[in-house]
């Protein structure tokens, strides 16, 4: 009997020893996880990037596949993760955020353990601080402010036909833009009739070409005429209309669509006063501007206007074309903040930085190429038909809903600004 009990407790005991011994080499090896390390809490930098943003550089965690951040606006507040970071090191930048405004983060390193990420612990709380929103319209970059230099373009007269990015509702009074800083910078003689809202479309006593015919004399002949493309045309649906090679009477175009407003426009200037017409496509707006489709249209059939006019009349239309100019574009969000007052309009830092130096370099590389002309006359051009006018005496047709606005240009006394305040560098 005791030799049976005695065998009896041995195996007991070497059952126990095998099951000992299973369980613990044989679960190791069904569940590593619970053998890996967790990663190491990570070390990081914040800092102000902008006025809504914040770079955040992560350094190397050993092991580590990838980073969790998460951000909060208080220290001991809830935090949100934001981004998962798929890298062992480096930087991102955090977007979308309010100006001169306090954040606070924490990062966490994770390993990737049989297909799953196992994370390690908190780091510590940083906070950085976003910069202040750019102020466009501070006083330094009124048009009185900017210093005179001396060119080509000293005493020229230009006149400016648009709406609203001609105006300048963007700026610090709502009616200063970039004509009026040609005017001070350059000491050009300006007159500017612009009104918020109209269209080259011919609906309404404010339209382009309204005004066109009561706003600008007949007899006083600009050395520029500048018309913006207008983007009212595109958000109020105008209708483009057809292009018809051969045809350059006035009384013809259909200043119903925008391409015969485009046309009649140019026919009128170059019957009234022999210029050139000078088109500029405003910068471009930001992606989230829904007509951008339709004015991309609008600006393709403006080059082909160009084409057909320039092949009959050497250089009736000229384009200044900002949407696509590499030195009108934006170089960071804080760039357009800066520059832009909302979607479409500038503010007066973005006349001064981003029009009047591609603007008035153009202005001064055509007197060039006029005066080339004048000087090595080409052979004379072949007799065309005579572009017919048709222009009432007076046009009272339609209701306008502002009065436009008219600047005269200054006397060349009135151009020289303050010594103590030059800003020729700033453009």
């Amino acid at each position: 009997m005791r030799s049976r009990g005695k065998t009896a407790k041995s195996v007991s005991v070497l059952l126990t020893i095998v099951t000992a011994f299973v369980m613990l080499f044989g679960g190791i090896q069904a569940q590593p996880a619970f053998a890996a390390s967790k990663p190491a809490a990570p070390s990081f930098l914040v800092e102000k990037y902008g006025s809504t943003e914040i770079k955040v550089t992560i350094k190397k965690v050993k092991g580590a596949a990838g980073y969790k951040v998460y951000r909060a606006k208080k220290k001991n507040g809830k935090y949100k993760a934001i981004k998962t970071f798929k890298k062992t090191k480096g930087s991102f930048v955090d977007k979308g955020l309010k100006a001169s405004t306090k954040y606070y983060y924490k990062v966490k390193a994770y390993k990737k353990v049989s297909g799953k990420k196992l994370y390690g612990k908190y780091s510590a709380v940083k906070y950085a601080k976003t910069k202040a929103k750019p102020n466009g319209n501070a006083a330094k970059y009124k048009p009185e402010n900017i210093a005179l230099q001396q060119s080509d373009l000293y005493g020229r007269t230009g006149y400016f036909l648009g709406s609203s990015v001609t105006k300048g509702k963007g700026s610090a009074n709502g009616n200063v833009s970039f004509v009026e800083m040609l005017k001070y910078k350059y000491g050009m003689e300006v007159k500017k009739s612009a009104v918020n809202g109209t269209t080259l479309v011919d609906s309404g006593s404010s339209s382009y070409i309204a005004r066109l015919k009561s706003d600008f004399s007949k007899s006083n002949a600009p050395d520029y005429f500048i018309c913006q493309l207008s983007t009212n045309d595109a958000a109020k649906g105008m209708a483009l209309g057809t292009l018809t090679d051969g045809q350059f009477d006035m009384g013809k175009f259909d200043t119903g669509t925008v391409t015969g407003a485009i046309e009649y426009i140019t026919a009128y200037a170059q019957k009234n006063w022999s210029c050139p017409v000078i088109f500029y496509i405003p910068t471009k707006p930001k992606d989230t501007w829904k007509y951008e489709a339709v004015y991309l249209k609008m600006i393709k059939r403006l080059k082909k206007i160009q084409t057909k006019w320039n092949d009959q009349y050497g250089d009736q239309i000229q384009i200044i074309d900002l949407w696509n100019h590499p030195d009108a574009q934006y170089k960071s969000t804080d760039d357009r903040l800066l520059c832009m007052y909302d979607t479409i309009h500038p503010t007066m830092a973005g006349y001064l930085l981003k029009y009047v130096p591609v603007i008035g370099d153009f202005l001064l590389k055509y007197i060039e190429i006029r005066n080339k002309v004048v000087d090595d006359p080409q052979p004379e051009e072949p007799v065309v038909d005579p572009v017919v006018d048709d222009t009432p005496a007076s046009d009272d047709g339609g209701q306008g809903n502002e009065d436009p606005v008219v600047v005269d240009g200054p006397s060349m006394d009135e151009v020289v600004p303050p010594a103590d305040v030059p800003l020729d560098d700033a453009a």
